[in-house]
C-alpha cells in the first residue's frame, strides 16, 4: 500500500498581501521523492558540474614525512634508538624542507638531552651547500643573523648520541629538539626521541654494596692521603681481562687485592696529597677486552681541606645571657696533619668591659679529645654587673701555618634595654 502525504500550497490571494492557504490533494510518496531526484539532476546538468568529480590533489610529498605547516615539511618527529650499550655513538637523521615559496629562517633549538649533539646543514637540490649556521642567533650591526632556507632547501639535523658523556650505569632518557622558525607561520617543530643506556660492567666502590660510578674519597687534609675502593665485576656472566689502565698520573695507587664479586677486578685506591686544599677530580679509564675493545670511565674525586678547621666556628660568643651566672663556650680544633704534633697552647686572653680588663673573670683550657681533635672551653665565672662584654683568645701552635690563632667573643647582659656599641 502507497502512503500519501496531505500537501498545502502557499499562493498570494490577487488583490490581497496576504497569503492564501489551499489544501490541494494528497500526492503519493513516490510522487515526491520521484520529483526530487529529477530536480537535483536537472539542477547538475544546468551547472555543468558531474557529480563524482574528484578533489584537487594535494601537494606530492615524500613516503613517511609529515607537513608540520604550510611552510615546513619533516621527516619524522619521533625515533627510538633502543638500548645502546655504554660506550657506543649512535645517529638519527632528521630532515626538514622548506616546501613554500619563501625564505625561511631558524630562530633558535631548544633540546633538554644530557649525552646528544646536535649537528646541522643546508642540503640544495640534495647537494650540501655553504651556509652559515647561527644556532642562537648572533647581533650583527643592529640585526641578527639567522639560518636562512630558501624555498625548496632542506635542514639535515642530525642527532649523535654519545653514550660515553653519561656515567657507565643503566640509563634511561626520553629527550627532543625544539626548532622554532619565522616567519610566525612556519612554526615550530618538536622532534622527540629516547634511548636506553646499558652498562656493560657492575662497579662497586663499598664492599658488598653496589656504588655510584665515582671513588669517593671524602674529605681529607691537604697533606693526608685518600683512601676509596674499587671493584669491578662482571654483568650478565661475561667476565673480562684488564687490558690498560689509563689516566692515573702521579697521585693516583692502585693495590690489587681480592674481589667480592666471582671474576671482579678489585683495588685499594690511594690518592697522595699535594699540600694544596681545594675540591680533587680525575677520570681514570679501564680498558677492557669485552665487545669492541669496551673502555670503562670511572670518576675519582674528593676535597681536600686545609689542615686545621674550627668547629662549629671560630667564635666563641656567649651571646644575650644573665650575667651575673656563670657560663661556658667550646669550639673543637681539628687538626688533619698526621707528620706533626701541633701543641696547642694559649697565649693571651683579652676581655673588657667598659674599658676596663675583666680577663680575671674567665678561664681557658685545651683538651684533647680524640686523635686530631681539641677541646678548647672559654668558661666565665659570673658575678659582673656590665651590660656588654667582648674580648679574644689568642693560640699558637708548633706548625708554621698555625703560629697565631684568634677566636673573639662577645657577651650581653640579658636585662639591658640594648648592647652599648
Amino acid at each position: 500500500m502507497t502512503r500519501t502525504h496531505p500537501t498545502a500550497l502557499v499562493s498570494w490571494c490577487p488583490g490581497s498581501r496576504r497569503p492564501c492557504h489551499r489544501r490541494m490533494r494528497s500526492i503519493p510518496a513516490t510522487s515526491i521523492f520521484a520529483a526530487t531526484a529529477f530536480g537535483c539532476l536537472l539542477a547538475l546538468q544546468l551547472t555543468g558540474c558531474a557529480p563524482d568529480e574528484p578533489e584537487p590533489a594535494a601537494p606530492e610529498t615524500n613516503a613517511g614525512a609529515e607537513q608540520s605547516s604550510s611552510w615546513l615539511q619533516v621527516s619524522e618527529t619521533h625515533y627510538d634508538f633502543g638500548e645502546i650499550p655504554h660506550g657506543l655513538v649512535r645517529e638519527k637523521v632528521f630532515t626538514i624542507k622548506n616546501t613554500g615559496t619563501g625564505h625561511v629562517r631558524l630562530n633558535g633549538i631548544r633540546s633538554q638531552c644530557t649525552c646528544a649533539v646536535l649537528e646541522k646543514r643546508v642540503l640544495r637540490d640534495g647537494k650540501p651547500i655553504e651556509a652559515e649556521i647561527h644556532d642562537p642567533p648572533i647581533l650583527d650591526k643592529g640585526s641578527f643573523k639567522m639560518l636562512e632556507l630558501d624555498a625548496g632547501d632542506v635542514l639535515e639535523l642530525t642527532v649523535r648520541v654519545d653514550t660515553t658523556l653519561r656515567s657507565p650505569l643503566d640509563h634511561h632518557e626520553p629527550s627532543y629538539s625544539e626548532l622554532v622558525f619565522e616567519p610566525v607561520e612556519a612554526g615550530t617543530i618538536r622532534i622527540t626521541y629516547e634511548f636506553t643506556i646499558r652498562a656493560r660492567l657492575e662497579i662497586l666502590t663499598e664492599i658488598d654494596r653496589k656504588g655510584s660510578p665515582a671513588v669517593n674519597f671524602g674529605t681529607f687534609g691537604k697533606h693526608q692521603k685518600g683512601f676509596g675502593v674499587l671493584e669491578l665485576a662482571p654483568r650478565d656472566g661475561k667476565t673480562f681481562s684488564i687490558r690498560e689502565i689509563e689516566g692515573l698520573g702521579d697521585r693516583i695507587k692502585l693495590e690489587k687485592k681480592p674481589p667480592v664479586r666471582e671474576g671482579g677486578h678489585r683495588w685499594l685506591v690511594e690518592l697522595e696529597p699535594n699540600g694544596e686544599a681545594g675540591y680533587f677530580m680525575q677520570y681514570v679509564t679501564f680498558h677492557t677486552d669485552l665487545d669492541e675493545g669496551y673502555a670503562c670511565p670511572i670518576r675519582f674525586e674528593g676535597v681536600a681541606v686545609p689542615n686545621l678547621q674550627i668547629m662549629p666556628n671560630a667564635r666563641l660568643d656567649f651571646g644575650r645571657f644573665d650575667v651575673s651566672k656563670e657560663r661556658r663556650r667550646t669550639a673543637d680544633l681539628i687538626y688533619r696533619r698526621s707528620d706533626l704534633d701541633p701543641k696547642f697552647r694559649m697565649t693571651k686572653l683579652f676581655v673588657e668591659a667598659d674599658g676596663n680588663s675583666i680577663a680575671d673573670h674567665f678561664e681557658v683550657s685545651i683538651d684533647p679529645l680524640e686523635r686530631g681533635t681539641w677541646r678548647v672551653a672559654l668558661s666565665y665565672r659570673g658575678g659582673l654587673d656590665v651590660r656588654r662584654f667582648e674580648g679574644q683568645v689568642e693560640l699558637t701552635s708548633d706548625d708554621p701555618e698555625y703560629e697565631r690563632i684568634v677566636l673573639p667573643f662577645t657577651g650581653y647582659d640579658s636585662g639591658a634595654s640594648k648592647p652599648i656599641r
